[in-house]
C-alpha cells in the first residue's frame, strides 16, 4: 500500500518524501540545511573533447566536485578517470550504459551498477562510495539494489539542465533566477561544452556571497542537523 501510494506521488514530492523518511547514508538529495558550502555535481563523463577543460577551471578557481562517471566512458577514458581523482575530485558511479529507466529492470541496473563500481575500483584501487541513477529515477527495487551494491544513492536539487543548452547564457540565466544556496545539489554535466564560460562566474558570485564548495563524500560522512 504504501509503495502504490509514493509511486503515485509527483516525482518532486516523492524525491522529498524519501529523503525524509530514510536515512543519510541511504539516499541523499541535499545537503545540510544550515551549511554554507554547495556541491557540484558532473554526471556522464568522462568526455575526452569536454573533461579536460572542465579540470582546467577548477583547478584554476580551486573547486573541488563529484564526477558521477558512466562505466562505458571509464573504460574508454582511463587516464581521464585518473586525472579527475589525481585533482582531488570525488569518483561516484553512474551505471555502465545510462540505459533510458523504462528498458532497465532492478535486476540490470544492479549489474551496470556492479560492473562500473568493479571497474572504477581497478583504475584508482578503491569502489565508488556513490550512486546516481540514469535520469534519477529510482523505483524501490532500484533503491534496494543501490544499498545492496554498496552505495548510497544521490540525487540533487538544483538542475539548470545544461545538456539541453546551446549556449551559455541560457546557464547563466538559469542560475540568475536560481542562485546557488548552501546545501544544494547541483545537477551539471561533463558533455556540455558551454560549462567553462558558466562557471568562472558562478565561482565568483557563490564566494561573494560567503559560499564555498565540497565533495559529497563529505556530506555522507557527516550527520545533517
Amino acid at each position: 500500500m504504501l509503495e502504490g501510494n509514493l509511486r503515485r506521488m509527483p516525482r518532486q514530492l516523492l524525491r522529498r518524501v524519501m529523503a525524509a523518511m530514510l536515512p543519510r547514508w541511504a539516499l541523499i538529495v541535499s545537503g545540510p540545511r544550515r551549511s554554507r558550502q554547495i556541491c557540484l555535481t558532473f554526471d556522464d563523463g568522462p568526455d575526452p573533447a569536454h573533461t579536460p577543460r572542465l579540470l582546467d577551471v577548477l583547478r584554476e578557481h580551486r573547486v573541488a566536485a563529484t564526477f558521477f562517471l558512466l562505466g562505458k566512458q571509464a573504460a574508454a577514458h582511463p587516464h581521464l578517470v585518473r586525472q579527475i581523482a589525481a585533482d582531488g575530485h570525488t569518483i561516484a558511479n553512474h551505471t555502465y550504459t545510462h540505459c533510458p529507466a523504462k528498458e532497465l529492470t532492478a535486476r540490470g541496473f544492479r549489474d551496470e551498477a556492479l560492473r562500473t563500481r568493479r571497474l572504477l575500483e581497478e583504475l584508482l584501487g578503491l569502489p565508488p562510495r556513490l550512486l546516481r541513477p540514469p535520469y534519477g529515477k529510482l523505483s524501490f527495487g532500484k533503491l534496494s539494489h543501490t544499498w545492496l551494491s554498496g552505495h548510497t544513492a544521490v540525487l540533487w536539487d538544483n538542475d539548470p539542465k545544461d545538456f539541453a543548452s546551446t549556449a551559455a547564457e541560457p546557464i547563466r540565466d538559469w542560475f540568475r533566477t536560481h542562485p546557488l544556496m548552501g546545501g544544494q545539489i547541483v545537477l551539471l554535466h561533463d558533455c556540455c561544452p558551454y560549462l567553462v564560460e558558466v562557471l568562472p562566474g558562478l565561482f565568483a558570485d557563490a564566494r561573494d556571497r560567503g559560499l564555498e564548495f565540497t565533495t559529497l563524500d563529505t556530506w555522507v560522512r557527516t550527520p545533517f542537523r
